[in-house]
């Protein structure tokens, strides 16, 4: 009974992780380039198409890894292959929880965020159950016939490779992201009035005789010793709204957020780059630009590109 439920816990933990991530393969790409900073791997991190590769690479050993465990079919190469993901993902945690390289691992993208402590804890969970599930493999059953076993590798490794094509080319089937359609992003932004406030701790560092030392308000020293600088340690995060990083700048660079998101008659067009931009259209946008300029209705266009391809961009099309 104990190899089952060994057995089942696996499986579960790696096809829901397989799955999350297939749903946005996008958004674990840019989890796979926050590591690739943090290990200073750069241009690897800037490379897109190699992202996107790992991302769904990373999707499909994990779900591929599930099914076989699901169903007990190639126990050996099962056993083998969490194992091995158990080892890759417990040391990976450790690195997260001891560095802190970044704020959530994306083990299951957005739908579940973790800790870095929580994911130091799942990790050791992971990788106790693989081992067990390698010494005990043989005494699982298996739940279909061997002619089947071809059948459902095919399939499993064709659906998840489709499924991370079509959230790639259209939004996720299920959102779990902030940003998500018909999301109100001011409501998201907001800050409840009786919000647990994060806790800090500030230490200050004082020098004397050329020795630098660290101190708190409880054991201060006396005058002879020179400021430095203060720093400050987060003991506790407190509440944090689901959006915390939206901000809009007009091309002054003065934040103008609050007026984009209360502007009840706004028209905004959205091109985050561009150089990207098909420039085919711009027939069309002035239509729209003279509609809203006809009907007293407020027309901006929001971008991340840098000022310099801005000005190059409305110098090119004659934007207005």
């Amino acid at each position: 009974m104990g190899h089952w439920v060994i057995r089942l816990s696996l499986s579960v933990i790696f096809l829901l992780s397989g799955i999350f991530k297939a749903i946005d393969p996008k958004g674990t790409s840019y989890k796979i380039a926050e590591y690739l900073y943090s290990f200073h791997f750069y241009q690897l991190a800037q490379n897109e198409n190699l992202l996107w590769c790992a991302s769904v690479s990373l999707c499909t050993i994990e779900f591929i890894s599930g099914i076989y465990l699901l169903v007990g079919i190639r126990r050996r190469f099962a056993s083998m292959l969490s194992l091995c993901l158990a080892i890759l993902f417990a040391i990976l945690s450790l690195y997260v929880w001891l560095f802190n390289p970044v704020k959530d691992c994306g083990c299951f993208g957005d739908a579940v965020v973790l800790t870095n402590a929580q994911t130091f804890a799942k990790g050791v969970i992971l990788l106790f159950l693989a081992i067990l599930y390698f010494q005990y493999k043989y005494k699982t059953c298996i739940l279909v016939p061997d002619s089947w076993h071809w059948l459902i590798s095919l399939y499993s490794m064709g659906f998840v490779l489709i499924f991370c094509i079509a959230s790639s080319l259209y939004l996720p089937l299920v959102d779990f992201r902030p940003y998500k359609v018909g999301a109100n992003i001011a409501q998201a932004m907001k800050i409840p009035p009786d919000a647990e406030a994060p806790e800090y701790e500030t230490f200050f560092i004082l020098e004397k005789n050329g020795n630098k030392q660290k101190f708190t308000l409880d054991n201060y020293p006396d005058s002879t010793w020179n400021f430095v600088r203060t720093e400050n340690k987060l003991v506790k995060p407190g509440y944090e709204p689901l959006i915390k990083d939206f901000v809009v700048n007009d091309t002054l660079g003065n934040d103008i957020t609050s007026q984009i998101l209360n502007c009840n008659d706004l028209f905004l067009l959205i091109s985050p780059d561009f150089q990207k931009a098909n420039n085919g259209h711009i027939d069309e946008i002035n239509t729209i630009v003279d509609y809203c300029q006809e009907h007293k209705l407020t027309f901006a266009a929001l971008t991340a590109s840098p000022q310099e391809k801005i000005k190059e961009w409305k110098n090119y099309t004659g934007a207005n």
